[in-house]
């Protein structure tokens, strides 16, 4: 849905909104003036009855009589009257029957009101997601584009040119790393994929935390070394998580991989530190890179996003990588939460597993 057809849709809801709202006054004005007409009708009733008491009075009828007759009157010194109960009552009737009516109009208006704002918040969440797929779409392009155009230069140096062996390894080095971003990509869609259709078959086991991070560490090795990127762990050996390996791979590639895209300029450090908590086992992805506003923090994890303008961007990435990594810990009964003090201040995400049940 494009930005046009959701302020079409906005005008719309108001328009119903407004007719809603009008109908409800009308509504009211409609019972009010209903509620006075029978009001004014029992009021002529009750002066009709004066007038009957009174002939029965000059008729010689006894005021006992006439007050069982007409209970809703008084007759005091052969003067007869409406009592002051009955027109009291008229009156209460009459306010009920308005307030009930106020009160029905007012539950109408605020389901309409709130009907709406769910349907429009709806729209505008539809809206956004189509802007991030379309983001997505453009990123994804960019990703294949670059590697793909990479790997054909490379091909052709090699099979164009006489190379000595150090510039052929560099080929190599290029090409093995232009495989993996490719793979890399293609995993993480496929990843989206299979949590979306909920395709994803755990295999809960106890796994050593410190392993697990140096095997995803040494995975990325070479690219750290190549953008400069100093990665410091302080994981202790002894801490354990039961988690399904293939999730917990994933959220240590995407958490190393979102650190060391937020220092690819170069000379940045990323600090792994890893600690048992009351609640858990907890680990922080550290970096001193580009950072975010403080008010993107949850954003972050929703699928597609990606902070800034796409066609400004200059950093790599899909929007999946973080949305990958918090349906996983998600899926361990953990948490994961990100903060940065701003733009250019770095950023800190944390990941809690839960404590180990005993088996």
């Amino acid at each position: 849905m494009t930005d046009s057809s959701v302020r079409r849709a906005q005008i719309a809801f108001l328009v119903i909104l407004a007719v809603s709202a009008g109908q409800v006054l009308w509504w009211l004005i409609d019972q009010s003036l209903f509620a006075r007409a029978v009001h004014d009708r029992w009021k002529g009733l009750y002066e009709a009855d004066v007038v009957a008491a009174v002939a029965l009075l000059d008729r010689g009828a006894r005021s006992e009589s006439i007050e069982q007759l007409f209970p809703h009157l008084e007759v005091s010194l052969d003067e007869v009257t409406v009592s002051s109960e009955a027109l009291a009552t008229l009156e209460e009737e009459r306010r009920s029957h308005i307030n009930q009516y106020a009160w029905e109009g007012t539950f109408f208006l605020v389901v309409i009101l709130s009907g709406i704002g769910v349907i429009l918040r709806s729209v505008r969440r539809d809206a956004q997601l189509r802007r991030w797929q379309t983001n997505f779409l453009s990123a994804v392009s960019h990703e294949l584009k670059s590697p793909l155009a990479s790997l054909q230069l490379a091909a052709e140096t090699l099979d164009l040119r006489e190379n000595d062996a150090t510039h052929r390894k560099r080929l190599v080095r290029r090409i093995l790393a232009d495989v993996d971003r490719l793979a890399s990509m293609v995993a993480k869609v496929l990843d989206t994929d299979r949590l979306d259709q909920r395709h994803v078959r755990r295999q809960r086991q106890r796994l050593s935390l410190a392993e697990a991070v140096g095997d995803s560490l040494a995975e990325q090795e070479l690219r750290a070394r190549e953008a400069q990127v100093e990665v410091h762990v302080d994981v202790p050996k002894h801490l354990t998580i039961e988690a399904d390996p293939a999730g917990v791979r994933a959220v240590l590639r995407n958490l190393l991989d979102n650190a060391l895209k937020a220092t690819s300029d170069g000379g940045g450090q990323v600090r792994m530190h890893a600690e048992d908590t009351p609640t858990g086992v907890q680990l922080e992805v550290a970096d001193d890179g580009v950072g975010f506003q403080p008010a993107e923090a949850k954003k972050l994890f929703d699928k597609f996003y990606r902070v800034g303008d796409e066609l400004r961007r200059r950093r790599q990435g899909t929007g999946l990588g973080l949305y990958l990594t918090r349906r996983f810990v998600e899926l361990e009964g953990g948490r994961i939460t990100a903060r940065s003090d701003g733009p250019g201040l770095g950023a800190v995400f944390t990941v809690t597993w839960p404590p180990i049940t005993a088996s």
